[in-house]
């Protein structure tokens, strides 16, 4: 992609032309020939070279940069540029250019870097360790999304060597600065199936430290240690085929370092993915250790020390030891809130169920989970108790949310994940209850029995968390309804987009953005000047780029507002009658189920298509070289070419062929 902007016009992001989506350094030579055609003054560009030669060619070969910066070099790309950090640091310091000034915020391998500057004869500017911390919080505050101090301290000192204030540069950066698809930004909340999502973009985290980095400054690890029904938290892993390394980088952080409700993976590879988890929970079970035969003989310190170890263990993949009931009371009152039913906890119904688990809980059996949820399917007493909790409660409508924008919530969805939940809290009771014999008997032999039995049980209590999209031609409409699935119905849920951006995860990323546009636009109805208003209603119906979560707001947020002349009433009840017909459309095809082939137009025209998609990528070709001309020719306007590109660009993904044919012949739409 290239973001540029017509003089004293708003800045847009197009994308270029990429044969079949695979990326060359060629797109260097075709940027630099429309940079020039464009008149830019300034030609600001990113490195994504990554094979060292390939860097070679682009920074001392076609290039001649006065400044060049580099943010970090944490280890990426180990497949290519390592095996080790400091091979990866090596070849980031090959991007340093003969002779100019390079500005770097790299904290660790600093002298690595040195030395390719002096290599190059080139002058090493490093920004200082807590330039970062330094700067105010009211000028962090001005960016719309979450940007990094060190990031901004970097351009604030290429600023200063530009001549320019540093605090202007960072106050005009806010102000005219065009978010990357994957910055780090909360999205606005919507209500899916009962459920609350927020969305947070941490998709351009492709490695470990960015990713912690992300978990921590968003809140996420405290709201995943606090392991609260109410307040999940769920991680959505786009992964790809093309960058196995990451595939199993992000496999450790998963299995290591985080502790989820659950896991939703997508993108291509998923099988390799699944297999790098494997490795990586047989490797964290073999060095769980509850207690050791020393503590374990001499008892006191260390058997309280094992009872914690093995609480922290259970908690992580959702299985408490402790204070189990009031978790299981906050699922079933926010569950069936969400059906618009009271539950009162201290009811007789409820006490049935309590009484039940805990006796569950306290008998022999099973810690397999999937054997323990089979169990529970097939427990008259658990079920019946649980339809009573729902048939005797009071009814509320009030407790569903009004701004409902998928299907409602029903019975059948909390029942199994209360299921879930309770699979969980049999488990953790029955190992709790082992592990009191075990010390109580102080028997070494029965502790490495139950450690055995813990770690298998632990790696199915994850698994059960892994849900997996395999279809990587889903859509980002499914994947939302996947992830509001994921969690149970009245849960407010927290989505952390990680890993990467492209392939599966764009059209995810695109949703939240469409959402986002929306939500500003509802926000300026509320204005007090009629010409913003105006403004609002005209920008909403000009959105073009549809899904079932920024049309269902649509839908539900606009009798809200009344007032105004009635040229804004005329235009709102359009609006919503047109979003309402679109919602429909949407929720229609999610219900379909429809995606891969099906969605493309059937297995056949799929089939087809395959044969011929080359005359297709020719014509492709020719129509984006055609609009790079017309860009340059003042022909086509900048939003024009952004769409007409973003249409080549899904062109090459698939599916053309079937939607040409029901377009014109109205054939291909079905499922062959």
């Amino acid at each position: 992609m290239f973001i540029h902007a017509a003089p004293l016009g708003p800045q847009v992001e197009i994308y270029t032309f990429r044969p079949y989506g695979k990326a060359t350094i060629w797109e260097q030579r075709d940027l630099l020939q429309l940079a020039a055609g464009l008149r830019s003054e300034v030609f600001l560009w990113e490195c994504m070279a990554l094979n060292p030669e390939y860097v070679d060619i682009l920074q001392r070969g076609w290039m001649r940069d006065d400044f060049a910066t580099i943010t970090n070099t944490y280890p990426d790309h180990e497949d290519i540029q390592g095996p080790a950090g400091i091979d990866v640091a090596t070849v980031v310091g090959r991007f340093i250019p003969e002779g100019n000034p390079t500005i770097s915020s790299e904290l660790g391998f600093n002298p690595v870097l040195r030395d390719s500057a002096q290599d190059r004869g080139a002058e090493l500017i490093e920004v200082g360790d807590h330039d970062g911390d330094l700067l105010p919080d009211d000028l962090l505050g001005l960016f719309p999304y979450s940007e990094h101090p060190r990031n901004i301290a970097l351009v604030a000192e290429l600023a200063r060597q530009l001549g320019i204030d540093d605090e202007l540069a960072i106050v005009t950066m806010a102000d005219y600065v065009y978010p990357d698809l994957g910055v780090l930004k909360f999205y606005p909340e919507v209500q899916v199936r009962g459920r609350t999502l927020s969305f947070v973009n941490g998709c351009s985290a492709n490695e470990r430290a960015g990713f912690l980095n992300n978990w921590r400054r968003t809140g996420c690890v405290e709201l995943a240690a606090a392991a609260d029904p109410a307040r999940a938290v769920i991680t959505v892993v786009n992964n790809r085929d093309d960058r196995v390394s990451r595939s199993e980088v992000f496999s450790r952080i998963l299995v290591n370092d985080v502790a989820v409700d659950a896991h939703v993976l997508i993108g291509t590879n998923l099988a390799g993915l699944q297999i790098f988890l494997d490795r990586a929970l047989d490797a964290f079970a073999s060095e769980q250790e509850l207690v050791d035969a020393e503590a374990l003989a001499q008892g006191g310190a260390g058997l309280t020390r094992a009872r914690k170890r093995l609480a922290a263990l259970l908690k992580r993949v959702r299985a408490p030891v402790e204070g189990w009931w009031e978790q299981l009371a906050t699922i079933l009152s926010m569950g069936l809130g969400a059906l618009g039913r009271r539950f009162d906890p201290e009811g007789s119904e409820a006490a049935k169920i309590r009484a039940h688990v805990e006796e569950l809980r306290g008998a022999e059996g099973s810690h397999e989970f999937e054997t323990v949820v089979a169990k529970l399917a097939s427990d008259a007493t658990l079920n019946q108790a649980l339809r009573e909790a729902h048939d005797h409660s009071v009814e509320d409508a009030e407790l569903i949310h009004p701004h409902e924008v998928g299907r409602a919530a029903d019975y059948d969805e909390l029942l199994s994940h209360t299921r879930d939940r309770i699979a969980r809290m049999v488990i953790a009771g029955r190992l709790a209850a082992k592990l009191e014999s075990v010390l109580e008997a102080r028997d070494a032999a029965a502790l490495a029995s139950l450690t055995a039995e813990l770690s298998k049980a632990w790696v199915g209590l994850f698994r059960a968390q892994l849900i997996v999209v395999w279809d990587a031609g889903a859509t980002g409409d499914q994947i939302i309804d996947q992830c509001a699935r994921a969690v149970p119905p009245g849960a407010h849920v927290t989505i952390m987009g990680t890993q990467n951006i492209k392939g599966t995860g764009l059209d995810f990323i695109y949703r939240w953005q469409a959402l986002d546009a929306v939500h500003a636009g509802l926000k300026q109805l509320a204005s007090e000047d009629e010409q913003t208003r105006l403004d609002a209603l005209r920008s909403l119906d000009a959105h073009s780029d549809f899904g079932f979560t920024d049309t269902g707001m649509l839908v539900a947020r606009l009798p809200e507002f009344t007032a105004g002349t009635a040229q804004e009433a005329s235009l709102r009840h359009a609006l919503r009658d047109k979003a309402s017909a679109i919602h429909k459309q949407k929720l229609a095809k999610l219900d379909s189920g429809a995606s891969g082939a099906a969605a493309k137009g059937g297995k056949f025209w799929t089939w087809v298509e395959g044969w011929i998609d080359f005359i297709d990528g020719a014509v492709r070709y020719r129509q984006s070289r055609q609009l790079v001309q017309d860009l340059i020719d003042f022909r086509v306007s900048h939003n024009k070419m952004a769409v007409e590109m973003r249409g080549i660009y899904a062109r090459a993904k698939g599916g053309w062929l079937g939607k040409a044919l029901a377009t014109k012949l109205g054939v291909g739409g079905k499922k062959a």
